[in-house]
């Protein structure tokens, strides 16, 4: 079984960033910056299911056979 670990971190210190990067993260924190899988309530479902959605692109887009082979990580030294 061959194990793939592709790690991204260009997003991360790239600047400038386009504009719809800064548009798109400054909705989430005035709109939604909650903790995915740490509520019952809508909009911590709603965050769930978006880093579901989010792990399915990212296995599709790298031919992965399960979507929970895609973890996030806070940084490097972390993962």
């Amino acid at each position: 079984m061959s194990k793939k670990l592709v790690y991204f971190d260009n997003a991360s210190t790239t600047f400038p960033k386009p504009a719809s990067v800064y548009s798109a993260t400054d909705t989430f924190f005035r709109t939604g910056a909650v903790n995915p899988g740490r509520g019952t309530y809508d909009l911590a479902i709603q965050c769930s299911e978006m880093v579901s959605d989010c792990r399915m692109e990212i296995a599709q887009m790298f031919h992965f056979k399960h979507p929970d082979n895609v973890i996030f990580y806070f940084n490097a030294t972390e993962a």
